[in-house]
């Protein structure tokens, strides 16, 4: 559970000086420039809109609704960090693949059930990078870890500092190599796509990161 880091999370105007103050920080703007060249936008969670809401099914729902004329689907990146939430250490910037979708009049709204639980959250477009429905391939979170992250002894493992790296739930991982995932539809189909010439270790995180 993420709650705001004192701020008011219902006012768009509180969201706009939260994005002036990630934007205010070297590695974080950096690391949304590597990732695209479009601006962070205040979207608002409107999970009312339709039928076509299901939680953790963003990419689905906005496809069904842009099928329907209702919209055009847009991916990009939810933004997970520390000037927003509380529960997120000191340091991290996460982006989590999210798909929104984009009304006539060029407004952008999230259709899906939020997880967070907040009015609005910061999105950034990504043309670049969209869920392959077809396929059922997708893109693991990108992380980000700054100079002001410190590791907690014992909990979390040293991690490479101001570099991309890639996780689904586990954030702090040395491993992480991986920028996209594919949906496997049995143990089979998983176990016949391994690598054969990774080593048991390898083959475990390997299965971790690129399998849902």
């Amino acid at each position: 559970m993420y709650t705001e880091n004192n701020f008011d999370s219902s006012s768009p105007a509180a969201w706009e000086s939260v994005k002036q103050q990630i934007l205010e920080v070297p590695s974080y703007k950096k690391f949304l420039s590597v990732t695209s060249d479009q601006d962070l936008s205040i979207v608002a969670n409107k999970s009312d809109f339709s039928g076509f809401n299901k939680k953790n099914n963003c990419h689905e729902n906005c496809q069904r609704l842009e099928e329907l004329g209702m919209g055009t689907a847009v991916s990009g990146w939810y933004v997970l960090c520390d000037i927003i939430f509380y529960e997120v250490p000191p340091g991290l910037f996460r982006l989590v693949h999210h798909c929104n979708l984009r009304l006539s009049d060029g407004t952008l709204i999230n259709p899906t059930i939020d997880n967070i639980n907040v009015p609005f959250h910061l999105f950034l477009r990504d043309d670049k990078r969209r869920y392959d429905l077809d396929q059922e391939i997708g893109y693991n979170d990108r992380m980000m870890f700054s100079d002001a992250y410190e590791p907690e002894p014992g909990i979390t493992k040293s991690v490479p500092r101001n570099k991309v790296l890639y996780a689904r739930d586990e954030y702090f991982s040395r491993d992480l190599t991986y920028e996209r995932f594919k949906v496997y539809k049995t143990l089979g189909e998983l176990a016949a796509a391994v690598p054969k010439s990774l080593d048991y270790q390898d083959r475990v995180l390997w299965r971790a990161l690129k399998a849902a």
